[in-house]
């Protein structure tokens, strides 16, 4: 079974990042694949290139980093979202991390059409 997974919450006030990656791991090991990850609305700011975790927490930005990496999985950040959140290529000011793209909505369609199940992650 192929899945894509839609992360909306905030990796700083929510467990929704932190619970996407979880599930993300574990269909990694399974038979199943992963198509594709979208983060969307307060959660693209795990993308952005200042994220910064706490010393005492994990560094949830380089776990997905190191994760899209291993499995060869497409790590996307809405551009709308990511715009109004101060993350942007524009202009010279590449606030991406590395291991994300910018892209619109329709890579979420397109993982909707592709994938057998789109698991969300909210707040």
């Amino acid at each position: 079974m192929q899945i894509s997974l839609l992360v909306q919450g905030s990796p700083t006030s929510s467990r929704a990042c932190h619970s996407a990656l979880a599930f993300a791991q574990a269909v990694a090991e399974s038979e199943h694949s992963l198509y594709r990850v979208f983060f969307y609305q307060e959660a693209v700011t795990i993308g952005h290139r200042y994220f910064d975790s706490p010393q005492d927490e994990p560094n949830l930005q380089s776990d997905w980093q190191q994760f899209g990496l291993t499995h060869n999985v497409e790590l996307v950040i809405c551009v709308s979202a990511a715009r109004r959140r101060g993350i942007s290529r524009a202009n010279n000011q590449d606030t991406v991390a590395a291991g994300f793209v910018v892209s619109g909505l329709g890579q979420l369609i397109d993982a909707m059409l592709e994938s057998d199940r789109v698991v969300s992650f909210t707040a």
